[in-house]
């Protein structure tokens, strides 16, 4: 009893971990505006020259994204392996 009462403490905490991260990056990513306006007021095309540099920053988190959907793929099948073997 005592160890799923631990299990569960510990399942509840990675996941308030994993909302506290995800609101902190929700939040960055809404004040990237207002923070971009303050250090380049000048016009829209410095601001855009700006932006064109995280390109390739997009280009990276897609590839990890695309990478995290495989990981995942793999690790079902395996588990549904094991799983048939045991049945």
């Amino acid at each position: 009893m005592m160890a799923r009462l631990g299990n569960a403490v510990r399942s509840l905490s990675w996941i308030a971990w994993a909302a506290i991260v995800a609101c902190v990056i929700v939040a960055l990513w809404m004040a990237t505006p207002f923070f971009v306006r303050q250090l380049y007021p000048e016009d829209a095309a410095t601001r855009g020259q700006f932006g064109d540099i995280f390109g390739s920053v997009n280009a990276l988190f897609s590839g990890l994204a695309v990478a995290g959907v495989i990981v995942a793929i793999l690790i079902q099948r395996g588990q549904q392996n094991s799983t048939a073997r045991i049945y």
